[in-house]
């Protein structure tokens, strides 16, 4: 067999399914969902619940929550203070829903059904101007 012929065979037995050629071809394409899967070829996931995300500030809640008022401090009126961001992993998908993390308070959002995780973290640390803080109301102080 000839090296022409070989590449060939090979291309067409190890070719990538292609998304909108008509063909599921699984295990590669399968039902789409937002960025995964191929809704031309597989159709649309049907498994998916609605999920709503709704964070609350906690400089918003520090009274109640913490018993510290936050309010007027430099947890809430520093531009540079930290962001809350979030995303979520799906198991069924075996990866990130959004492609980028999200830091809306509030959302609302389709979900394939299945385990979910929510990784919520800060973009930068809080701690120096928190310790501060406590230790300014702790000792009576005024933190501003």
């Amino acid at each position: 067999m000839s090296a022409a012929r070989f590449r060939s065979i090979a291309s067409v037995a190890f070719s990538d399914p292609v998304c909108g050629d008509g063909k599921c071809e699984a295990p590669d394409e399968y039902p789409g969902f937002g960025r995964f899967g191929c809704v031309k070829d597989c159709g649309k996931y049907k498994n998916t619940s609605t999920l709503v995300i709704n964070l609350e500030d906690i400089v918003q809640k520090s009274s109640a929550e913490l018993g510290i008022n936050l309010k007027g401090t430099l947890l809430e009126t520093d531009a540079n203070r930290p962001r809350f961001l979030y995303n979520i992993f799906s198991l069924t998908m075996g990866d990130f829903l959004f492609e980028t993390d999200v830091n809306k308070s509030s959302m609302t959002v389709e979900v394939p059904d299945g385990d979910l995780i929510l990784y919520l973290y800060q973009d930068r640390s809080s701690e120096s101007t928190t310790e501060d803080l406590a230790l300014s109301y702790r000792m009576n102080l005024n933190p501003r």
